[in-house]
Order: structure tokens, then sequence, then C-alpha cells
């Protein structure tokens, strides 16, 4: 995969796959193809569903050549049908993300993501119960890599 970003997105997806919380949460990434089908179709047989959206990245310096990209954001979306969810709560999900992945050093970027701010952010859903986990680096990519 040529992708940093991509890399990245899968290497978050699968570390939270291999959490026994997530034996029984699909994780599924932005990337998936009829996502908005592939999300409902879980939420509608599960109850819940973790969705890894793609990784955003920033240039605080644009003189610089690369580009550097030295704001990398990630954001896990947590959704659940609350009639028919009979597994895990998604507040208790995306707790769990937020656990797995603050302060993790993916292999993909060679720095550490962070918990932001606002970590755990309810989102206005009208049909579903909505979680966002909000996570960042502090720099970027490592000094010298650049796209």
């Amino acid at each position: 995969m040529s992708s940093v970003l991509l890399a990245l997105q899968e290497e978050l997806a699968a570390r939270l796959a291999a959490d026994p919380l997530f034996a029984a949460v699909p994780v599924l990434t932005e990337r998936e193809r009829n996502l908005n089908y592939e999300v409902q179709r879980q939420v509608d047989s599960l109850g819940v569903v973790c969705l890894v959206l793609t990784p955003e990245a920033g240039v605080r310096h644009p003189e610089a050549p690369g580009p550097y990209l030295d704001q990398i954001a990630v954001t896990i979306r947590v959704q659940e049908n609350v009639e028919l969810n009979s597994g895990p709560h998604a507040l208790e999900v995306a707790e769990r993300a937020a656990a797995l992945l603050h302060q993790f050093q993916p292999g993909a970027i060679a720095e550490t993501l962070f918990a932001a701010a606002k970590t755990i952010v309810r989102q206005n859903d009208e049909s579903l119960l909505t979680y966002d986990v909000c996570l960042e680096t502090r720099d970027g990519f490592a000094k010298g890599e650049t796209l």
C-alpha cells in the first residue's frame, strides 16, 4: 500500500478488531465498498458498528519541501441502534477504542497518537446513537519523511 494515510487507517482497524470487545462489534474502514449499506446492515443485524474514518492531514509549514504532514487527525465513529443492540453500548465501545489508540504508535507513521482535547464526542444523528472518538498526532511524520 503506497498511501501512508490508508496504511494508518488499516492498521488502526486491525488493532481495534484484535481486541476481545470488538469480537461482537464489526470494525469497518471508510474504504469499504457500499459503505452506507454495510454500516446499516451491520447496525441492523448486530446493533452496533465501529467505523475507522479516513485520517486527515494538515501542513503547518507549507514552505517546507514535501509536504511535511504534521497534523494527522483520526476519527473512529461508533454507531448504535439502541432498539436492536444487545451487545456492548456505543459509549463502552468508544471508550475502549480511545483506550486502545491513546498513546499508540502505529507502524504506518513514526509518531504517537494521543486523545484529542475532546476525545469522545456525541454526534447529532436522528436514527443512530453516534459517538466520534478523536485522536491526533502532536508532530506528524518523522523528520525527513515526505510524501
